[in-house]
């Protein structure tokens, strides 16, 4: 008798302290079926999809994307407990098509974040462009998902077929826009890299600020002397007008004659060649031919040796 009577307590006891809102949550499943079971998750996966599409629909420009990425990643967690919560739920028989759409529907919606999540990370390349494409696909069999779920849920709640997932214009554009811009800066990186170079030669080689002669040197072919110079000027312009001056020198350092010519001077090196008349007295001249550059208004100067026989 006294151990019916502690049972009896014990069984009091227990009832007593049984949670208020599990027996609620027990009468609403009663009254609202499969969609009350589900109502947490559903919620988390609804306000989460609203979030990512409302997210994606305010991307505009490359500095949007950075910010797009953090709430494509914060979403994705909502997911993940989402997913979990709606697998650890118990349904009966009539409802477990209706619960099955609903696991495949999430699991549809993971695969959709990891999807703009790849394609928002990192530097923006036509990788990037091409991720972008796969998520709008994904975003497209999320909402497929949900239809289907809600086909066999009717009475549940549905914010989530009316939210546009597949707008990925703006990201596309504010991705290619982002791949223009850093193709320009690394063409300027390259140009500064060029100009530099250039820079570096120009101070290794003076020919280019000046005409410079490689060699100078007068030969007698009889009746005539011919004086040739060969130089290099690499200055600016596309057609430099050039002015040679031609010095004769005698052993004393006296100028026997001087000549001069104009040219128009297209490649970067190139010759001169003077013809003088055989009238001088027979030994050692130094001959020194000057260059102007008149276009660029620089000049340089060589100069070499004549016997005349």
């Amino acid at each position: 008798m006294i151990g019916l009577v502690v049972i009896g307590a014990i069984l009091l006891l227990s009832g007593g302290d049984e949670p208020e809102s599990l027996a609620a949550d027990a009468d609403s499943a009663a009254e609202g079926g499969y969609p009350t079971l589900v109502r947490r998750p559903l919620d988390q996966l609804t306000r989460s999809a609203v979030a990512t599409g409302t997210s994606l629909a305010r991307v505009s420009e490359p500095g949007d994307i950075n910010g797009f990425h953090r709430t494509v990643e914060r979403q994705l967690e909502v997911v993940e407990t989402a997913r979990r919560s709606v697998a650890r739920v118990s349904v009966a028989e009539p409802d477990r098509p209706a619960h099955r759409a609903l696991i495949t529907a999430a699991a549809s919606q993971r695969r959709y974040l990891v999807a703009l999540g790849r394609a928002s990370s990192g530097q923006p390349s036509q990788s990037k462009v091409q991720a972008i494409n796969r998520a709008r696909k994904a975003g497209a069999q999320t909402l497929a998902s949900y239809r289907g779920f809600f086909r066999l849920a009717p009475t549940a709640p549905d914010a989530i077929t009316t939210t546009d997932l597949t707008d990925t214009a703006g990201l596309r554009s504010a991705t290619q826009a982002a791949i223009a811009a850093a193709a320009a800066e690394a063409a300027a990186a390259a140009d500064a890299r060029r100009q530099a170079d250039t820079a570096r030669q120009r101070e290794a080689d003076p020919s280019y600020s000046r005409a410079v002669f490689s060699s100078v040197a007068g030969t007698d072919q009889g009746s005539t002397l011919v004086v040739r110079g060969d130089f290099c000027d690499r200055t600016p312009g596309a057609v430099n007008t050039m002015l040679f001056t031609l010095d004769m020198i005698d052993s004393s350092g006296v100028v026997v004659e001087s000549t001069t010519q104009q040219t128009a001077e297209t490649r970067m090196c190139s010759s001169v060649t003077f013809s003088l008349p055989d009238r001088y007295p027979g030994g050692s001249y130094t001959v020194r031919i000057r260059a102007d550059n008149l276009t660029n208004n620089v000049s340089g100067t060589g100069q070499g040796s004549l016997f005349v026989s």
